[in-house]
């Protein structure tokens, strides 16, 4: 019997006392996490190699291209993958690394309003579409990760004033 049938006999019975129920909780969802973290970096991984094999399909393997988005999809892996590892959970700082859709962005007088993020169809590359520009002068952009780390932005979702 696993983690979640002993939890889930043992609170039916009443015969588990909170502190215990909540360690037991505790255990199963880091079993849980953790497998969620594999299986993501496992299709990570995978799709890393699909990117590769389009790139080399493309241009040929002669060519002496490379793949950098298959390289950043794989370092990506390796990061997901050391979060499933126990006591990950508390070094995470939350910041996100790139834009999140629904959420309106500054840097200077400048505003990034995020609609949503996609990647190129044949590459892979991620981007962020959304709103750019000053007051109401906006027009559509896309942003790239590299883009989003030159610059510095702030999340101003919860402060931002209609723009006029």
């Amino acid at each position: 019997m696993g983690i979640r049938d002993t939890l889930i006999d043992l609170l039916w019975k009443g015969h588990v006392l909170p502190a215990r129920g909540e360690e037991l909780v505790e255990g199963h969802r880091r079993v849980v996490r953790a497998e969620a973290f594999t299986e993501a970096a496992d299709e990570l991984v995978r799709i890393a190699n699909t990117v590769e094999t389009a790139v080399a399909d493309h241009f040929g393997p002669a060519s002496g291209i490379s793949s950098g988005t298959a390289e950043m999809i794989r370092e990506a892996a390796k990061t997901v993958r050391g979060m499933a590892r126990p006591g990950r959970e508390s070094k995470s700082t939350g910041a996100p690394v790139f834009f999140q859709p629904g959420h309106t962005y500054s840097h200077g007088e400048y505003r990034f309003i995020c609609e949503h993020l996609t990647t190129h169809p044949l590459y892979g590359y991620p981007a962020a579409w959304g709103w750019f520009g000053r007051g109401p002068a906006l027009r559509h952009h896309t942003f790239s990760p590299a883009q989003y780390k030159r610059r510095t932005w702030t999340d101003i979702t919860s402060t931002s004033v209609p723009l006029t």
